[in-house]
């Protein structure tokens, strides 16, 4: 008996120093915990708190903190009492789906789920019932541990499966009646066909005791969990919908349980597929005189799956799958892309707050930095000073005249030539291109914008300030691309050979086979006889 309280004690120390960092709301620190109250079933925690708190309204409240400061706890179900009353207490002054309701839940299971682990681990029994029993009787108290870890563990609920229903009432189309020149036929009634929507769980925590009200016409249902256990190839279709050659016999279960959801059009869809990389590698030189005009590494090189080179995407084919495409991107995003943004942000914050503690660059620097030239060669400078950027470097294919700008005459081609020459002394450098594109840009966006709200719904062309707004833009941007701007730096960003391709994917829905109408074989058109089928008598000679 020593032995274990040793134990019991050396496992409470440990707990404590995780439960105060687990706590980042300060739950252990609210008077939240009325001092005369103990229920010693975990069942009725909350409902007892409940009773309790509605029959002594002024008892005296303190904290877990105080009582771990005191020495009160002596059992692990007296802080796994203390726990789940004090995050009750806390969790009811939240709204349902706020962040501090989600962390109080959060809070109470990964402590509780913790002090039940550890507790089975060691052993140990989780209350002291019965404990003269056991003195009795020693070998029974493998049943006790068993019975009294149960006991607690079955009161750990993960959420109380609370969710929205909505029935949905239809009315059936009527049948078509037949019309009777001798008999008059009522209409017939039309037929309610009554079917129940649900929805996700509304993520309310089973700590809560506040009752959820929704509005009519929507109720509230609970979900009641299956305790059967799922084998693991449930999760394939094929496990649901394998061909049986033989038929069951009538004690057995059919093993087809989709038979009538499957179309035979459905096995030649093609299923979604992940890009597999690989690698060009050589073969041993090949000796030939037969391929002497081919060249050699042609016939040397073949592709291999990289060893190196690994995607992060799923490896399994999803037709053997019931996860779609859709969960697998939003379950790779939420461990991967989105660790891998926090960092690139991170990166380039540091990179901009550390280019800001440098010392204030000089005005000639700033001056050297912004114009400098779009060409690799260092452009000429006038006596003032200034740079010329000259339009007749970059390549003389350019100056080749089109046969189509002499037919097709534009007045709004030549506005255009002429803005730019006006605006020559601008394009010195890559910085100050950009900087009239941007420009261009938002005047552009808002001659568009107006010509809408003047014009409403109906369609208008462009005008021809537009259209000249346009032509000065693809001629700036033609101008920026040809140009050797840029093409000595290294980008930064590289393109990562490990995010997941999605080669093919299935639009829509998968197709289906149109109902049949049923018809009747021998139907002919003509009356049927009062006389009947007869023969025809043969003539006497």
């Amino acid at each position: 008996m020593k032995n274990d309280n040793q134990i019991v004690s050396k496992l409470l120390l440990d707990f404590f120093v995780v439960l105060e960092k687990a706590d980042t709301l300060a739950i252990i620190q609210q008077e939240s915990i009325p001092e005369t109250f103990f229920q010693e079933t975990p069942e009725f925690i909350l409902e007892s708190l409940q009773k309790h708190i509605d029959e002594t309204p002024d008892d005296k409240r303190v904290s877990i903190k105080h009582k771990i400061d005191q020495g009160q706890y002596t059992s692990p179900y007296q802080i796994y009492h203390d726990i789940t009353v004090a995050s009750s207490q806390e969790i009811a002054k939240h709204e349902i789906g706020t962040g501090d309701y989600q962390n109080i839940d959060y809070f109470h299971k990964f402590t509780t789920e913790l002090l039940i682990r550890e507790t089975g681990r060691l052993g140990l029994r989780l209350t002291n019932e019965d404990e003269e029993v056991v003195k009795d009787d020693p070998e029974d108290v493998l049943n006790v541990l068993r019975e009294d870890f149960d006991k607690i563990s079955s009161s750990y609920n993960v959420a109380n499966g609370e969710t929205v229903v909505y029935m949905n009432k239809v009315e059936e189309p009527p049948l078509p009646a037949y019309h009777s020149l001798y008999s008059s036929q009522s209409p017939p009634e039309p037929k309610i066909k009554t079917q129940p929507l649900f929805s996700s769980l509304i993520g309310k925590s089973a700590l809560d005791l506040r009752n959820t009200i929704v509005p009519d016409p929507y109720l509230l249902a609970k979900v009641v969990g299956t305790t059967k256990t799922v084998p693991s190839n449930s999760e394939t279709l094929k496990n649901y919908g394998n061909p049986v050659a033989k038929p069951p016999g009538p004690g057995q279960l059919g093993g087809q349980v989709l038979d009538s959801f499957f179309h035979p059009n459905w096995y030649t869809v093609e299923a979604p597929k992940w890009l597999v990389y690989k690698q060009r590698a050589l073969k041993p030189p090949v000796e030939s005189t037969l391929v002497k005009e081919t060249f050699d590494n042609e016939l040397r090189t073949f592709e291999k799956v990289s060893s190196t080179i690994r995607s992060f995407g799923p490896a399994t084919d999803s037709r053997n799958s019931v996860l779609s495409a859709e969960l697998r991107n939003s379950v790779w995003f939420n461990h991967f892309g989105v660790k891998l943004i926090n960092d690139i942000t991170k990166k380039y914050s540091g990179i901009s707050t550390s280019n800001g503690d440098r010392p204030a660059p000089n005005k000639e620097d700033t001056a050297m930095e912004e114009d400098t030239p779009l060409d690799d060669q260092p452009a000429a400078i006038d006596a003032n000073g200034k740079d010329n950027f000259d339009l007749d470097d970059l390549d003389a294919s350019l100056d080749v005249i089109k046969l189509e700008n002499l037919v097709n005459y534009r007045p709004e081609e030549v506005a255009a030539l002429a803005e730019m020459k006006r605006e020559k002394e601008e394009f010195k450098s890559p910085a100050r291109i950009q900087k009239i594109i941007s420009l261009s840009l938002l005047r552009l966006n808002k001659l568009r914008q107006e010509r809408y709200r003047l014009n409403g719904n109906k369609k208008h062309d462009a005008s021809v300030a537009e259209v000249v707004l346009y032509k000065k833009i693809t001629k700036l941007l033609t101008l920026l691309l040809r140009s050797k701007a840029g093409q000595d730096q290294a980008f930064p960003h590289t393109l990562s050979k490990e995010l997941p391709v999605l080669l093919n994917e299935i639009p829509g829905v998968l197709p289906g086979h149109m109902p049949s109408s049923t018809s009747s074989i021998n139907k002919t058109g003509r009356l049927a006889s009062i006389r009947g089928p007869y023969k025809k008598k043969k003539g006497f000679m």
